[in-house]
């Protein structure tokens, strides 16, 4: 019975230090003693003041958040990363990427990816525009049916510098592999407003 009794608090040792590990590997701190986290806290420190300059403190406590795995330094740059997420807008799971040099300053020649202006403009993270309503924006300005179902995708433009619907026809397309050949129409498509910001011909030679 006694051998028993030892027996169970074992196990019951050994699953609370099980839980205990598990637990504290969860957390930022696990990643700070491990080889896993490439970027130091202190470069995601001045990261997050650049985010927060141009969202509001209050949308990127709620939205963004980094992402300590997939952040790395590639030689003499750290690649800064984060997901952004509105629970709202279904549509709307993206990353943010910065790219700063070892002391976190920017990089004018890599510029950063994803970070919504809402600071800026009023409504400036209000994405009315769902895919829904972008297809029929598309279709009031006359975009061609084409021979294929329409790419639609909400992404960050770097032509742009902002978040928009991107919407593309294919009316011809032939080919394929190095010989794949294809051209048709694209639309960009504000979110915040409807607007068109790019209508346009687009070619594979």
């Amino acid at each position: 019975m006694n051998l028993r009794i030892i027996h169970t608090a074992k196990v019951i040792l050994i699953a609370l230090s099980v839980m205990l590990i598990i637990e504290s590997c969860s957390c930022r701190s696990c990643y700070n003693n491990s080889d896993i986290q490439q970027v130091p806290d202190s470069i995601f420190v001045l990261t997050d003041k650049y985010i927060v300059s141009q969202t509001g403190e209050e949308f990127f406590d709620e939205y963004i958040h980094p992402d300590y795995q997939a952040s790395s330094k590639k030689k003499d740059k750290y690649e800064v990363r984060y997901n952004f997420k509105m629970a709202e807008y279904y549509f709307v799971d993206e990353e943010v990427i910065i790219i700063t040099d070892t002391t976190g300053s920017l990089i004018k020649d890599f510029p950063t990816v994803g970070i919504p202006q809402c600071a800026r403009k009023p409504g400036g993270c209000n994405f009315i525009v769902d895919e829904k309503k972008a297809i029929e924006i598309a279709k009031q300005n006359s975009m061609p049916e084409g021979i294929k179902d329409w790419a639609v995708a909400f992404r960050w433009s770097g032509e742009m510098n902002k978040y928009v619907w991107h919407v593309l026809s294919t009316t011809k397309e032939f080919g394929n592999n190095d010989n794949y050949k294809a051209e048709g129409q694209e639309i960009m498509i504000d979110p915040l407003s409807g607007m068109i910001l790019k209508y346009r011909g687009w070619q594979i030679l």
